[in-house]
């Protein structure tokens, strides 16, 4: 059974309360800082929080600087208790669905649960353009009703992810441009968008 608005719209103030600890009180953001301006964006910069998760985004000097990348999750590890960190070249490695950039996937334990921090690092080009894209994304969710949009990442939310292997923006292209407002349309949707 879904949530109410009322629940869904507790759940993410409940986790943004977390997450707003961790990164300014305990300090990740500016950890993450100190080798470049840095930019939250995801679910926690959209108010769509349904899960422990955020992504940031650090500019670097340019897209291949593993070197200061590498410098940034040593750092986490130093202050934060990590208990697994994946490192993946995504400029080499073009995956398709992933984003083209320097990519940690971290998950650190913060007052008694797991947070997953998505840390992406770009060069200044490709920093902008990924903020540009936050921008018309949250201009694009700006027109659809909140609490449908965390229903329906509430209802296909599997573990770390989504079901069927779909991710965040998956669900919002759907929402925003196929008219998909429940889990059994987005289904049909997934269906229909996955193999293109």
């Amino acid at each position: 059974m879904s949530k109410t608005d009322q629940e869904l719209l507790d759940q993410h103030h409940a986790l943004a309360d977390e997450l707003q600890t961790l990164l300014i009180q305990e300090g990740l953001l500016a950890v993450i800082q100190k080798f470049g301006l840095a930019a939250v964006g995801g679910s926690a910069a959209l108010g769509l929080l349904v899960r422990r998760d955020v992504d940031v985004s650090v500019r670097l000097k340019d897209d291949m600087d593993t070197a200061t990348f590498f410098e940034i999750g040593a750092a986490i590890t130093k202050q934060f208790l990590v208990q697994k960190a994946s490192y993946s070249n995504h400029f080499v490695r073009n995956w398709p669905g992933f984003d083209h950039g320097l990519y940690w996937g971290i998950q650190l334990k913060h007052q008694g649960v797991v947070w997953k921090l998505d840390l992406w690092g770009y060069g200044p080009a490709q920093f902008d353009v990924h903020r540009r894209r936050h921008v018309l994304l949250s201009q694009a969710l700006g027109k659809l009703e909140r609490a449908a949009i965390l229903r329906l990442k509430d209802d296909l939310h599997d573990g770390e992810g989504y079901r069927y292997g779909a991710t965040g923006p998956d669900l919002y292209t759907a929402m925003s441009t196929g008219g998909v407002r429940d889990a059994a349309q987005f289904e049909q949707w997934w269906a229909a968008h996955r193999a293109r």
